[in-house]
Protein backbone atom coordinates (compact mmCIF):
# COMPACT_ATOMS: atom_id res chain seq x y z
CA UNK A 1 0.00 0.00 0.00
CA UNK A 2 1.46 3.81 -0.79
CA UNK A 3 1.00 6.42 1.86
CA UNK A 4 0.91 9.68 2.59
CA UNK A 5 0.96 11.53 5.62
CA UNK A 6 -0.16 15.05 6.78
CA UNK A 7 -1.64 17.79 8.98
CA UNK A 8 -5.07 19.03 7.79
CA UNK A 9 -4.66 22.20 6.20
CA UNK A 10 -7.08 25.32 5.07
CA UNK A 11 -7.89 24.89 0.97
CA UNK A 12 -3.85 23.55 0.42
CA UNK A 13 -1.66 23.89 -2.57
CA UNK A 14 -1.09 22.00 -5.25
CA UNK A 15 1.25 20.01 -4.03
CA UNK A 16 -1.05 18.67 -1.01
CA UNK A 17 -3.38 17.06 -3.58
CA UNK A 18 -0.09 15.79 -5.25
CA UNK A 19 0.28 13.44 -2.11
CA UNK A 20 -3.19 12.65 -2.26
CA UNK A 21 -3.42 11.59 -5.95
CA UNK A 22 0.21 9.55 -5.69
CA UNK A 23 -1.04 7.49 -2.39
CA UNK A 24 -3.90 4.70 -2.10
CA UNK A 25 -4.60 5.58 1.35
CA UNK A 26 -4.05 9.68 3.53
CA UNK A 27 -3.86 10.12 6.83
CA UNK A 28 -4.92 13.49 8.41
CA UNK A 29 -2.19 13.96 11.27
CA UNK A 30 -5.24 15.56 13.33
CA UNK A 31 -3.66 14.31 16.77
CA UNK A 32 -0.32 16.41 16.69
CA UNK A 33 0.37 20.34 18.09
CA UNK A 34 -1.22 23.18 16.59
CA UNK A 35 0.51 25.92 14.82
CA UNK A 36 -1.04 29.54 14.60
CA UNK A 37 -0.36 31.65 11.73
CA UNK A 38 0.30 28.38 9.81
CA UNK A 39 -1.13 26.83 6.64
CA UNK A 40 -3.59 24.98 9.18
CA UNK A 41 -5.48 28.33 9.31
CA UNK A 42 -4.50 30.23 5.69
CA UNK A 43 -4.12 30.26 2.48
CA UNK A 44 -3.32 31.88 -1.05
CA UNK A 45 -5.38 33.55 -3.77
CA UNK A 46 -4.69 36.52 -6.26
CA UNK A 47 -6.25 39.64 -5.92
CA UNK A 48 -5.19 42.85 -7.86
CA UNK A 49 -2.14 40.89 -8.97
CA UNK A 50 -1.18 40.19 -5.51
CA UNK A 51 -0.82 36.88 -2.92
CA UNK A 52 -3.50 37.72 -0.56
CA UNK A 53 -4.06 35.11 2.53
CA UNK A 54 -7.98 33.74 3.05
CA UNK A 55 -7.40 33.21 6.94
CA UNK A 56 -9.84 31.30 9.72
CA UNK A 57 -9.54 32.44 12.94
CA UNK A 58 -9.77 30.38 15.72
CA UNK A 59 -10.38 30.23 19.62
CA UNK A 60 -7.86 28.83 22.36
CA UNK A 61 -4.43 28.90 22.59
CA UNK A 62 -1.43 27.56 21.10
CA UNK A 63 -1.01 24.57 22.75
CA UNK A 64 -3.85 22.19 21.36
CA UNK A 65 -3.71 19.50 19.46
CA UNK A 66 -5.46 19.98 15.51
CA UNK A 67 -8.21 18.44 16.12
CA UNK A 68 -9.63 20.12 19.19
CA UNK A 69 -8.97 23.59 17.69
CA UNK A 70 -12.33 25.86 17.25
CA UNK A 71 -12.68 28.54 14.83
CA UNK A 72 -14.00 31.93 16.50
CA UNK A 73 -17.79 32.51 14.83
CA UNK A 74 -17.68 35.62 17.04
CA UNK A 75 -16.09 37.01 14.25
CA UNK A 76 -17.71 37.84 10.46
CA UNK A 77 -15.45 35.99 8.45
CA UNK A 78 -17.50 33.54 6.78
CA UNK A 79 -19.47 35.94 4.93
CA UNK A 80 -16.73 38.49 3.99
CA UNK A 81 -14.54 35.53 2.42
CA UNK A 82 -16.99 34.29 1.01
CA UNK A 83 -17.75 37.34 -0.67
CA UNK A 84 -14.18 37.61 -1.18
CA UNK A 85 -14.02 34.90 -3.08
CA UNK A 86 -16.90 35.17 -5.62
CA UNK A 87 -15.37 38.83 -6.24
CA UNK A 88 -12.14 36.75 -7.06
CA UNK A 89 -13.16 34.23 -9.19
CA UNK A 90 -17.03 34.39 -10.66
CA UNK A 91 -15.63 35.63 -14.12
CA UNK A 92 -12.96 32.86 -14.17
CA UNK A 93 -13.66 29.77 -16.82
CA UNK A 94 -14.38 27.32 -14.13
CA UNK A 95 -14.92 29.74 -10.77
CA UNK A 96 -19.22 29.22 -10.32
CA UNK A 97 -17.75 25.42 -10.43
CA UNK A 98 -15.44 25.67 -8.20
CA UNK A 99 -17.49 28.01 -5.72
CA UNK A 100 -20.10 25.66 -5.92
CA UNK A 101 -18.00 22.83 -4.05
CA UNK A 102 -15.82 25.52 -1.23
CA UNK A 103 -19.06 27.86 0.08
CA UNK A 104 -21.42 25.54 1.07
CA UNK A 105 -18.60 24.37 3.09
CA UNK A 106 -16.98 27.98 4.27
CA UNK A 107 -20.68 29.14 5.26
CA UNK A 108 -21.84 26.01 7.09
CA UNK A 109 -21.79 27.25 10.01
CA UNK A 110 -21.97 23.85 12.10
CA UNK A 111 -18.39 23.24 10.66
CA UNK A 112 -17.32 24.94 14.03
CA UNK A 113 -14.28 22.67 14.43
CA UNK A 114 -10.66 24.12 12.15
CA UNK A 115 -9.75 20.18 11.84
CA UNK A 116 -13.07 19.04 10.39
CA UNK A 117 -13.94 22.16 7.96
CA UNK A 118 -10.34 21.56 6.70
CA UNK A 119 -10.89 17.86 5.99
CA UNK A 120 -14.13 18.35 4.78
CA UNK A 121 -13.00 20.92 2.03
CA UNK A 122 -10.09 18.88 1.14
CA UNK A 123 -12.33 15.65 0.91
CA UNK A 124 -15.09 17.61 -1.53
CA UNK A 125 -11.83 19.08 -3.59
CA UNK A 126 -10.20 15.58 -4.52
CA UNK A 127 -13.80 14.21 -5.19
CA UNK A 128 -14.52 16.91 -7.54
CA UNK A 129 -11.24 16.70 -9.10
CA UNK A 130 -11.47 12.88 -9.37
CA UNK A 131 -8.86 11.77 -6.58
CA UNK A 132 -9.57 7.67 -5.29
CA UNK A 133 -7.28 7.98 -2.27
CA UNK A 134 -8.90 6.42 0.66
CA UNK A 135 -8.68 9.11 4.03
CA UNK A 136 -8.06 8.38 7.71
CA UNK A 137 -7.63 10.15 10.55
CA UNK A 138 -4.67 9.93 12.59
CA UNK A 139 -6.15 10.38 15.92
CA UNK A 140 -8.26 7.31 15.48
CA UNK A 141 -4.91 5.05 15.22
CA UNK A 142 -2.54 3.97 17.63
CA UNK A 143 0.60 5.61 17.34
CA UNK A 144 3.16 7.58 19.08
CA UNK A 145 6.25 8.85 19.17
CA UNK A 146 8.07 12.27 17.33
CA UNK A 147 8.45 13.36 13.85
CA UNK A 148 9.16 9.96 11.65
CA UNK A 149 8.87 7.63 14.81
CA UNK A 150 5.23 8.46 14.45
CA UNK A 151 4.97 8.19 11.03
CA UNK A 152 6.36 4.43 11.05
CA UNK A 153 4.03 3.39 13.37
CA UNK A 154 1.20 4.61 11.50
CA UNK A 155 3.19 2.88 8.12
CA UNK A 156 2.96 -0.33 10.05
CA UNK A 157 -0.72 0.04 11.12
CA UNK A 158 -1.67 -0.21 7.08
CA UNK A 159 1.66 -2.70 6.14
CA UNK A 160 2.59 0.07 3.85
CA UNK A 161 6.18 -0.50 2.22
CA UNK A 162 5.83 2.97 0.39
CA UNK A 163 5.30 6.53 2.11
CA UNK A 164 5.09 9.45 -0.39
CA UNK A 165 6.69 12.72 1.35
CA UNK A 166 7.08 16.79 0.95
CA UNK A 167 10.54 17.07 0.20
CA UNK A 168 10.90 19.27 3.07
CA UNK A 169 10.75 16.37 5.32
CA UNK A 170 13.86 15.19 3.76
CA UNK A 171 16.32 16.38 5.97
CA UNK A 172 14.75 15.11 9.14
CA UNK A 173 13.68 11.48 7.93
CA UNK A 174 17.18 10.86 6.47
CA UNK A 175 18.90 11.88 9.64
CA UNK A 176 16.47 9.56 11.79
CA UNK A 177 16.87 6.85 9.14
CA UNK A 178 13.68 5.11 11.10
CA UNK A 179 12.18 4.50 7.16
CA UNK A 180 15.21 2.96 6.16
CA UNK A 181 15.77 0.76 8.94
CA UNK A 182 11.97 -0.49 8.93
CA UNK A 183 12.51 -1.20 4.98
CA UNK A 184 9.64 1.55 4.29
CA UNK A 185 10.79 3.35 0.54
CA UNK A 186 10.64 6.83 0.88
CA UNK A 187 9.33 8.72 -2.67
CA UNK A 188 9.95 12.87 -1.95
CA UNK A 189 8.17 14.85 -3.98
CA UNK A 190 10.23 17.06 -6.61
CA UNK A 191 7.39 19.18 -7.82
CA UNK A 192 8.04 21.54 -11.19
CA UNK A 193 5.48 23.97 -10.62
CA UNK A 194 4.83 25.12 -14.33
CA UNK A 195 2.80 27.77 -14.97
CA UNK A 196 -0.95 27.54 -15.92
CA UNK A 197 -3.50 30.43 -17.70
CA UNK A 198 -4.38 32.79 -14.96
CA UNK A 199 -7.37 34.46 -15.84
CA UNK A 200 -7.66 38.25 -14.62
CA UNK A 201 -3.92 38.31 -13.58
CA UNK A 202 -0.91 40.38 -15.39
CA UNK A 203 2.04 37.82 -14.55
CA UNK A 204 1.91 34.27 -13.10
CA UNK A 205 1.59 33.50 -8.74
CA UNK A 206 3.18 30.19 -7.84
CA UNK A 207 2.20 28.57 -4.43
CA UNK A 208 -1.51 29.43 -4.29
CA UNK A 209 -4.19 27.44 -2.87
CA UNK A 210 -6.00 24.76 -5.32
CA UNK A 211 -9.03 27.08 -5.59
CA UNK A 212 -6.97 28.83 -8.29
CA UNK A 213 -6.11 25.73 -9.91
CA UNK A 214 -9.16 24.57 -10.35
CA UNK A 215 -11.15 27.87 -11.47
CA UNK A 216 -8.71 28.32 -13.99
CA UNK A 217 -8.86 24.79 -15.76
CA UNK A 218 -11.42 23.14 -14.39
CA UNK A 219 -12.02 19.66 -13.11
CA UNK A 220 -10.05 17.49 -15.95
CA UNK A 221 -7.36 20.57 -16.43
CA UNK A 222 -6.54 20.29 -12.95
CA UNK A 223 -6.50 16.83 -11.76
CA UNK A 224 -4.41 16.56 -15.06
CA UNK A 225 -1.78 19.18 -14.15
CA UNK A 226 -1.69 17.24 -10.52
CA UNK A 227 -1.23 13.83 -12.35
CA UNK A 228 2.09 15.66 -14.23
CA UNK A 229 3.58 17.17 -11.09
CA UNK A 230 7.28 15.18 -11.10
CA UNK A 231 8.82 13.20 -8.25
CA UNK A 232 12.22 11.59 -7.40
CA UNK A 233 12.37 8.42 -5.70
CA UNK A 234 14.96 7.64 -3.14
CA UNK A 235 15.45 5.20 0.04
Amino acid sequence: MELAIMQPTYLPWVGYFDLINSSESFVFLDNVKFEKSSWQTRNRIPINNQPHYLTVPVRGSRNQIIKDVMINDDINWRNKQSATLDMAYKKHPYGRWMLDIVLPLINDSSLNNLSKLNIDLIKSISKAIGMSSDFYLGSEIQAHGMKSFRLIEICHHFGSKRYYSPIGSMDYIEKEGAFRDNNIEVIYQDINMKEYQQAHVDNFISQLSIIDLMANLGADGAKKYIDDLNQVETN
